[in-house]
C-alpha cells in the first residue's frame, strides 16, 4: 500500500457477508478529493475486515465506488450503541387507523425480497416514520415516493397511505438492487438520486453531498435494525 493511502478496520454485522456490498464501513479518514474505490479485505483468521482506498492483499474485492470529487465524510458507518431492546416509537407513532407499519414493512420486504432492515433503515432516513411527510420536490409518505414512481408501478392515488407507499418504495429499492447487480449502496444512491444520475457518474455514487450523506445514513440505521431484530 502506497504512503498515505486510506485504510481503516471495520465492522461487519454479524448477518451480513462482507462480499455481498453491504459491509459496514468505519471511515477513520477523510476520503482525498478524487474518485475513489474503497476495497475490503477479509481479517486474518477471522478477525475484523479492512478497507482502504488500493488492493490491501491478495484477497481484497472493490466494496464501494464513490464518484469524483468525494465528499468529506468525517465519523463512522457503524453499528454504535444500541438499545437493549428497539425502540418502536416511531413505528406507532406512523401508524393509522387499521394499519400495523411493522407488519406492512415485513410483508412487503418477504414480498419483494427486500430486507426487512434496510427497508426501515430507508424509511427511518426519508419519513422520520411520518406518514404524512412530504418533501418540497413533491415527494409523499413514509418512503417519500415521487408521483411518477407510483404511477410507474400503477399507483397514482392515495400514495401517502402507508401500505401503497411501502409497496411502491420496496418495489423500487427491488428494482434498483436488481439494476445496479446486488449493490446496496449504488440502489441507495439511486433511490435519493434517481438511477440516471449512478449512471451518469459511472455507476458510482454521484458527487452529491446530500446522496453520498444520504448513504451513509441508511447504512447506519440499516446496521442497527439487522441487529435489534437479530
Amino acid at each position: 500500500m502506497r504512503s498515505g493511502a486510506l485504510r481503516v478496520v471495520g465492522a461487519l454485522e454479524p448477518r451480513v457477508g462482507w462480499a455481498s456490498g453491504l459491509g459496514l464501513i468505519l471511515l477513520a479518514a477523510v476520503l482525498p478529493a478524487r474518485a475513489a474505490t474503497i476495497y475490503v479485505t477479509p481479517g486474518s483468521g477471522g478477525g475484523l475486515p479492512s478497507y482502504s482506498d488500493e488492493p490491501a492483499g491478495p484477497g481484497s474485492q472493490v466494496h464501494m465506488r464513490i464518484a469524483a470529487p468525494v465528499a468529506r465524510l468525517r465519523g463512522s458507518v457503524g453499528i454504535g450503541k444500541l438499545p437493549r431492546v428497539l425502540d418502536d416509537a416511531p413505528l406507532s407513532a406512523a401508524n393509522g387507523p387499521g394499519v400495523d407499519v411493522r407488519q406492512t414493512v415485513r410483508d412487503a420486504a418477504r414480498r419483494h425480497g427486500v430486507p426487512e432492515a434496510l427497508l426501515l433503515a430507508v424509511i427511518h432516513v426519508e419519513s422520520g416514520f411520518n406518514p404524512l411527510a412530504r418533501s418540497p420536490k413533491g415527494a409523499i409518505g413514509l418512503m417519500q415516493v415521487m408521483p411518477p414512481t407510483g404511477a410507474r408501478y400503477g399507483v397514482s392515488a392515495d400514495l401517502a397511505d402507508p401500505v401503497k407507499n411501502i409497496g411502491v418504495g420496496a418495489r423500487y429499492l427491488r428494482d434498483l438492487l436488481d439494476m445496479f447487480k446486488g449493490d446496496t449502496e449504488l440502489a441507495l444512491a439511486a433511490y435519493n438520486a434517481g438511477e440516471g444520475a449512478v449512471m451518469r457518474h459511472g455507476q458510482a455514487i454521484p458527487p452529491y453531498a446530500e446522496t453520498q450523506a444520504y448513504v451513509v445514513k441508511v447504512l447506519r440505521h440499516y446496521a442497527r435494525y439487522a441487529q435489534a431484530d437479530g
